[in-house]
């Protein structure tokens, strides 16, 4: 159940003391669950995905979808400075060109991590563990 604080009621100081003092999940938990995740993502793609989604974020992608609009793109690529480019050849064939980094972005569309191409699943698993603490 989320916890509501208000930094100017007069029982903030103590209930925030409170807030600091519960005990967190243990690390070795929140990595054995993001471990979890990462592999059933990578095992079984976009249903995995959607399961995660509607379990943590409380979205039901099936019907929201995958597919994300051309103006949302431009947006997110234009606020957090990801380039691509797409290169047609002679033969009609063609390359796309991008920035390579994995971008966290939480609920309220707030940058929170990147994570650059090459990062390995104990290196997202140690910033997830910060990220999840925050």
């Amino acid at each position: 159940m989320p916890l509501r604080l208000e930094s100017q009621s007069a029982d903030f100081p103590k209930r925030f003391r409170s807030l600091l003092a519960t005990k967190r999940e243990a690390a070795e938990d929140v990595e054995k669950v993001v471990r979890g995740i990462v592999s059933d993502v990578a095992a079984r793609g976009d249903k995995a995905l959607i399961e995660w989604t509607a379990k943590f974020d409380r979205i039901d992608l099936a019907k929201a979808g995958l597919r994300v609009a051309a103006a949302e793109i431009d947006a997110a690529q234009k606020n957090f400075g990801i380039s691509s480019t797409k290169t047609v050849n002679a033969d009609g064939s063609y390359s796309i060109g991008h920035t390579s980094s994995i971008y966290m972005i939480d609920r309220a569309g707030g940058l929170r991590a990147v994570m650059p191409y090459g990062h390995t699943v104990d290196e997202f698993v140690h910033d997830l563990k910060i990220l999840l603490r925050q």
